[in-house]
């Protein structure tokens, strides 16, 4: 057996160099055991946090430059000391942004780089975020750093997914796109940031956390971090959340009962899914984020006024206690919070971890409320409360109405064929089909409140000259304001038309859904030329989930007919993820009719139009996927849905406080007949269901 013990007598010849030459055999075989026990003895395990404080210096590229501090995010070192614990194999850690996340795994790569001297794996999304993050933010911080600046190379063993340190470490950045770059090392330590950005497969191969975790097969102590912002339910960091063996939380004292609680944005429990398992809740009180509002729930006060003035706080959520924590006990609170488990038992495996914007020093209780008051109102800017700030999965409410639900939305203030007051754009939409064309036309205004403004079909079979000139008039008349309003149409001051460009395969269970997408195209830019702009567009639902989940305007252009002739007017494809608008729209369509961002309708509109309102479901299958299917005929849905897409695209508009846009000049009807084909009189749009 090697021996790990220093011997004196060897020490001894350190002090006399002349009687190398006479060393006995035996001096030489315990100093060469010496040395390999050296080598071979495992390296003291230090405290990651305390590691980081007497060696990492931030450059003044960051924000707060200067030698790290974790004086003023008190609840880093928690999390960092898991990682140096033999009991845990794996970390998922669900977090908001500007909580510390970022400098937690440099700090981790700078420990195992220079102290533990182990290979490093950190998976990006995407390649180009892998080689900014190696360049723009793990290599300025070594150099910085007096004890790290050393190591770094220059030359071929530094390049932007490799760096070679000169202690014989390798630090490697992948995409997770990339198979290649996740299977071509062996390391103890991998890190996957970002996660729920991460393609559901690698290439070819299989999920990409998986690929980056085989790397760390033959290691006897190795960790794999999986951190992210939120995004939806069913992303990759809720999923490696919900399956961790334990789950810690940051419990904080209240300042007037000591009381140690988790802190809540409004309350409610987190709840915890284990397969098939009953759901279990976060133990201990659960308090709340307050601000000054009346008896009906509204809030008194701007939130630009509840930020100035810390009008907001956090009452205990303890039994009989109800005290009121301001702004600026925050940050003694905070500093005084300490890590707890879900179930009081000590951490092991793989651990789940969450912290949210409460938690940040840079924030206050009335920044977070604040925020939550900006953006209630608009599904854009309050997802992105929900995930960026709550460090929550964004969960849209999609459940069917019922049909009597709907019946009882009619309202008698403004009638089909007229624009109510409220609308600054309007939208149009038009479901195509080999011989009936389902069009509508939607009003959009502040916080994205929906008004049915028209509706109708044309058949096409028997006269389809005649039953799309009708189409044609619908989306580009002239719709006059309720009681006196101002008129307005489709492309004034915002809006476009969106028309759906068909299926590429044979649809042999509906003959009526095989619709040319060249026919679609060339229609548009027909059209586009008789009115002498781009408003209408062809456009297309995803069949796969699409990230960003919004619409996408970046899809393929049309700049060629089927004969290959060059169109003239301005065509693009509009992707758009119908899972979001679908689940958006019944969403509000579900509100209150009077709440900002519901969607309202006529009192006139037809019945048949209400029950195609209605007419998908969403199911959730066992393996967790969310699949719409059809209850009937949907026509009126996907028309909806065409319109709440296109009016994403203007969604700066309805964010700003204008009021309607005036009417503005027209071409006459018979000017746009004579432009388009020569026809002339006047037409009458009309609602045929």
């Amino acid at each position: 057996m090697i021996s790990t013990a220093p011997d004196p007598e060897l020490a001894a010849l350190d002090t006399l160099p002349d009687l190398w030459d006479n060393v006995s055999l035996g001096f030489r075989e315990r100093l060469y055991n010496q040395w390999v026990g050296e080598a071979l003895a495992p390296t003291p395990r230090l405290d990651v946090a305390r590691w980081a404080e007497a060696n990492i210096q931030l450059p003044d590229t960051e924000p707060i430059p200067g030698p790290v501090r974790f004086a003023r995010s008190p609840y880093l070192p928690g999390v960092l000391a898991l990682f140096t614990n033999p009991d845990v194999t794996e970390i998922s850690w669900r977090k908001s942004t500007q909580v510390g996340y970022t400098l937690a795994l440099i700090c981790w790569i700078c420990y195992c780089a220079e102290h533990r001297r182990v290979p490093v794996l950190t998976v990006q999304p995407k390649q180009p975020s892998a080689k900014r993050f190696n360049k723009s933010r793990v290599q300025p911080i070594f150099r910085a750093s007096p004890r790290l600046k050393d190591l770094l190379p220059t030359g071929q063993g530094n390049t932007d997914l490799e760096v070679d340190l000169l202690n014989g470490v390798k630090m490697r950045f992948a995409g997770a796109g990339s198979p290649s770059d996740l299977a071509e090392m062996s390391t103890p330590a991998v890190i996957n940031d970002e996660v729920d950005k991460f393609p559901e497969k690698s290439g070819k191969e299989s999920d990409p956390i998986k690929l980056g975790g085989e790397r760390t097969r033959w290691w006897h102590q190795s960790l794999i971090l999986n951190g992210s912002t939120p995004t939806v339910p069913g992303g990759y960091i809720t999923r490696e959340t919900e399956r961790a063996d334990c789950h810690m939380r940051f419990c904080v004292p209240c300042p007037e009962c000591g009381t140690l609680q988790v802190l809540y944005f409004d309350g409610n429990k987190e709840v915890f899914h284990k397969g098939e398992e009953n759901e279990t809740a976060f133990p201990g009180p659960a308090g709340r984020i307050i601000w000054p509002q009346d008896e009906l729930g509204h809030a008194l006060h701007t939130p630009d006024e509840i930020r100035q003035r810390h009008l907001a706080g956090y009452v205990c959520g303890a039994d009989g206690c109800g005290a009121l924590w301001e702004d600026r006990d925050k940050k003694d609170i905070i500093a005084r919070g300490e890590w707890r488990t879900l179930d009081g038992k000590p951490v092991h495996d793989h651990v789940g971890v969450h912290i949210w914007a409460a938690y940040s020093p840079m924030l206050t209780f009335s920044d977070i409320a604040a925020e939550y008051l900006a953006s209630k109102d608009n599904p854009a800017l309050h997802q992105n409360f929900v995930n960026s700030w709550l460090g929550e999965a964004y969960v849209e409410k999609g459940a069917r109405p019922d049909f009597e639900v709907l019946v009882a939305r009619k309202a008698e203030r403004w009638q089909l064929g007229t624009v109510p007051e409220g609308v600054r754009f309007l939208v149009g939409a038009i479901d195509v089909h080999k011989a009936l064309q389902y069009w509508s036309v939607w009003g959009f205004g502040a916080a994205f409140t929906m008004w049915l403004v028209a509706c109708g079909r044309e058949d096409v079979a028997m006269n389809a000259t005649v039953g799309w000139e009708r189409v044609f008039d619908a989306m580009t008349a002239e719709y006059p304001g309720f009681a006196g309003g101002p008129s307005l149409r489709v492309g004034q001051g915002g809006g476009l038309v969106l028309m759906d460009s068909g299926w590429k395969k044979r649809h042999d269970a509906d003959p009526d859904e095989n619709v040319d997408e060249a026919e679609v195209i060339a229609r548009c830019d027909a059209w586009n030329c008789a009115v002498g702009g781009p408003l209408f567009q062809p456009s297309k639902g995803a069949s796969t989930r699409m990230s960003p989940r919004f619409l996408k305007w970046d899809g393929k252009s049309y700049d060629t007919d089927r004969d290959g002739k060059p169109l003239k007017g301005r065509l693009q494809l509009h992707l758009f993820d119908p899972w979001f608008f679908k689940k958006t729209f019944y969403s509000r369509l579900n509100r209150p009719v009077d709440d900002p961002g519901a969607v309202r309708l006529p009192a006139n509109v037809p019945e048949e139009f209400l029950r195609q309102l209605n007419a998908e479901e969403m199911i959730t299958e066992k393996s967790g996927a969310e699949v719409w299917k059809k209850v009937g005929p949907n026509h009126g849905f996907d028309t909806a849905i065409m319109a709440w897409a296109a009016a994403w695209k203007f969604r700066l508009i309805l964010d700003a406080p204008q009021a309607a846009p005036a009417p503005s000049p027209a071409p006459s009807t018979d000017e746009r007949d004579a432009r388009r084909d020569g026809r002339k009189g006047g037409r009458r749009v009309r609602s045929k269901y």
